[in-house]
């Protein structure tokens, strides 16, 4: 099983040579050559299969780890978070989840403690998830190359993780 290092030091090498080839034989914008470089290199560094662990790549989220405590609960090491691509669609919609319960947790207690009823500040909350989520929506549609991208950087990230551990 190689080190965290020989992940990083591998992702980085093979996303630098895949981006100049990419740049030079083919007729892809550059645009969408550095998202997908961007996304790959974020993957290794924060979205790594060994996300549930105490790995280099939790440790990178610096205050902010403690978030991946309940995936770390939910998902052995080397099980279902390092199957390809299942794994890399986990981690991403276990951080969308959790991004979408504290921001409707922070919108519920804001619009309680402005004297909201409870049931005002719930609807208050479920608007403004709802709002949210069209933006979201709208900007996936707007931009879908660079979304596209984007997730090809973080499968290749993920796949590469993957292909050093059976290795």
């Amino acid at each position: 099983m190689p080190s965290g290092r020989v992940h990083t030091v591998t992702n980085f090498a093979a996303i630098a040579a895949g981006s100049i080839i990419l740049k030079n034989l083919t007729s892809i914008p550059s645009p969408l050559i550095a998202t997908g470089a961007i996304t790959a290199i974020l993957g290794t560094l924060l979205l790594s299969p060994d996300n549930d662990t105490f790995s280099h790549p939790i440790k990178n989220w610096g205050l902010l780890r403690f978030f991946w405590l309940p995936y770390r609960k939910i998902f052995t090491h080397r099980g279902f978070s390092h199957s390809f691509p299942v794994g890399s669609i986990t981690r991403i919609a276990y951080l969308f989840v959790t991004i979408a319960v504290t921001i409707g947790t922070f919108h519920l207690l804001q619009a309680y403690f402005a004297g909201a009823e409870p049931t005002q500040a719930a609807t208050a909350t479920k608007l403004n998830l709802s709002f949210l989520l069209t933006v979201a929506w709208r900007s996936v549609l707007s931009y879908e190359a660079y979304y596209l991208a984007g997730a090809i950087g973080l499968l290749v990230s993920d796949g590469l993780h993957v292909l050093l551990d059976w290795v």
